[in-house]
């Protein structure tokens, strides 16, 4: 038994290394930062084509990141941020964002929130 052990060990192991599929370097995520200015948590959305998709919560005062996934850059032109406030029916919803592969978007949530901004880079 132990002998067929060590067989199936060595010809595991015989030096050869397939080719790996990310041997190239993974182009930039794409990140959306954003800053809470705001009194209230938001919970932060990707509106997509009008289609809503939940990128996470952030808290008062507080900032997040969140990746874009790669999916989204590829199928839709239409791109908007969505604040939605916790607790309240008020929502906010950013100005269209043409994004590219890399790119980084900083939204900065204002306690005014209409007083809000928004910044591709």
């Amino acid at each position: 038994m132990a002998l067929a052990v060590a067989a199936l060990l060595s010809a595991c192991t015989n030096g050869y290394e397939p080719a790996r599929s990310d041997s190239r370097p993974e182009p930039s995520a794409t990140m959306i930062q954003v800053t809470n200015h705001n009194w209230s948590d938001m919970n932060i959305y990707l509106v997509i084509d009008g289609i809503r998709e939940r990128l996470g919560t952030v808290m008062s005062q507080d900032r997040e990141v969140f990746r874009v996934p790669a999916y989204v850059l590829a199928t839709s032109s239409r791109i908007h941020l969505l604040a939605d406030p916790i607790g309240s029916m008020q929502t906010y919803l950013s100005p269209p964002i043409l994004m590219a592969r890399g790119q980084q978007v900083e939204w900065q949530l204002e306690n005014s929130i209409q007083l809000s901004s928004l910044m591709v880079r």
